[in-house]
Order: structure tokens, then sequence, then C-alpha cells
């Protein structure tokens, strides 16, 4: 998978890259292609990492399961925690702790 665009400046994208902050420099370039008014790659950059399963849910909720399929974001983390066909389901039960 090749990333998406980076507006980034090279010495900032480097520090993430030195210091292995991935998940940082996804949020970074996300945020600064969004402030360059380029909403698909912020959403291209979201889809590199993991989300929480918390936004994940918010984006459900807000925006639909096929919302976050177009974009190809990453489930792996809510699955977990709601389990599997998560999106699907108009409620969702997490996890029990019990176990």
């Amino acid at each position: 998978m090749s990333e998406p665009k980076s507006y980034l400046p090279a010495e900032e994208r480097e520090a993430f890259l030195r210091e292995g902050r991935m998940d940082a420099l996804y949020i970074a370039e996300s945020l600064r292609a969004g402030e360059e008014g380029d909403e698909d790659t912020a959403w291209a950059w979201l889809a590199q990492g993991q989300m929480p399963a918390e936004v994940l849910l918010a984006l459900k909720w807000n925006l639909g399961p096929d919302f976050i399929r177009k974009k190809g974001l990453k489930t792996e983390l809510a699955d977990e925690a709601y389990g599997k066909g998560w999106m699907e389901k108009e409620k969702y039960t997490e996890k029990s702790l019990q176990g």
C-alpha cells in the first residue's frame, strides 16, 4: 500500500519517523491535509493506523458503517471491543469482562 500525499514539512515528518511514532505521524499528516482542504487525503492518512474502538463507534453512529468501509478504516480494535459484526448491529454489547 502506498502512502497518501504528505503535507508535513520534511523535518517534522522525519522527527516522527525517527521516534517511531507512526500513529502520531498519521494523525499529524491527516490534520495537515485537512488544513489544506484535502479531505480525501486526510482520511487516507487516518486509514494507515488503528483507530480507537470508541472513535469508530462514534463514526458509525454519525456517518454509518458504509462510511467506515469506504474510507478503508481498520476496525480490528472495535471488532475486539464490540465483537465481530458490530457495524451491522443496531445495538452492540461490549465483550464481557468475565472470563
